[in-house]
């Protein structure tokens, strides 16, 4: 037979000003543990990134040439195997050559001439802009100008910590 256990909630509650420093002084130790913690995982991570890259490395290697070869082997016999077919299926997979287009500028027009001369031709479907608002423009706007677009301003006192982990070392020390 199995005991229920039921694990008690421990509030932890501030009265004073006492505790409130103390409470400071235990949040900046978990943010610095914490930050501990995650920092060696980032290592540990960027360490086995750099492993798997390493090992990768000859496997891609070997990937790119056997792929050029094949590239070479069906430009040279396109004609004989291919015929009239776009690409040719094997029993470890599929080679063949794919009609592809892209958009590139012309020599000696550059980007910002190509939009100019959308604009000057009265082509703005090939133009993208992206439109949003700006909150960073209208923070310093007066409350009129805030109306007559429908916004206004709100105000809130919202509580935060700042940590003063360099004290932490000194308090440790001192224990």
């Amino acid at each position: 037979m199995s005991k229920n256990t039921r694990i008690k909630a421990d509030p932890f509650v501030v009265a004073d000003l006492a505790r409130a420093e103390s409470a400071l002084q235990e949040l900046a130790a978990l943010e610095r543990q914490t930050g501990l913690i995650e920092a060696g995982l980032n290592e540990g991570i960027d360490g086995m990134k750099e492993t798997a890259k390493a090992e990768a490395a000859p496997l891609e290697e070997r990937k790119k040439a056997i792929t050029d070869a094949l590239a070479v082997f069906l430009k040279m016999n396109r004609t004989s195997i291919l015929k009239d077919k776009k690409s040719l299926e094997l029993a470890f997979g599929v080679m063949g050559f794919r009609a592809s287009s892209s958009i590139c500028q012309i020599k000696g027009v550059s980007h910002e001439m190509t939009l100019q001369r959308m604009k000057d031709a009265g082509l703005p479907e090939g133009i993208r802009i992206k439109e949003e608002l700006d909150k960073d423009a209208v923070r310093g706007w007066p409350a009129e100008r805030l109306a007559l677009v429908g916004l206004n301003r709100v105000e809130k006192d919202q509580f935060f910590v700042e940590l003063k982990e360099e004290k932490l070392g000194d308090a440790e020390g001192k224990r």
